[in-house]
């Protein structure tokens, strides 16, 4: 499995001014390549957008997954709320509301 990235320099996400970093990875089993662009804000160094080719209930489909609203959940700066659009359409939003880290699990869950 190789892969490789590469800083694409500065842009725009919305108004707001990001860096393009642009990666190739091979999937295992696969003769295929594939991209994934991240763009990272210039200023909160978070990434706000990802960009792929994926997959819909249609097919192939660019797909865009818009990230905002991070917040500090103990110690780790996590998003909450994602929007995904396919060749352009709107296709999925997700809301956290609560988000725990390392949380006590009761073991009577794991009992048969």
């Amino acid at each position: 499995m190789s892969s490789q990235a590469r800083v694409r320099g500065g842009c725009l996400v919305g108004d707001d001014p990001a860096v393009l970093l642009d990666s190739m990875f091979d999937i295992r089993g696969s003769a295929m390549q594939r991209s994934l662009k991240l763009f990272i804000d210039s200023e909160t160094k978070y990434t706000v957008k990802k960009s792929y080719r994926g997959l819909s209930q249609k097919g192939p489909a660019a797909t865009g997954e818009f990230i905002d609203d991070y917040r500090d959940v103990s110690g780790v700066k996590v998003e909450f709320h994602t929007v995904v659009h396919q060749n352009g359409e709107k296709f999925a939003e997700g809301v956290l509301s609560e988000i725990i880290i390392n949380a006590e699990v009761d073991e009577s869950l794991f009992e048969k």
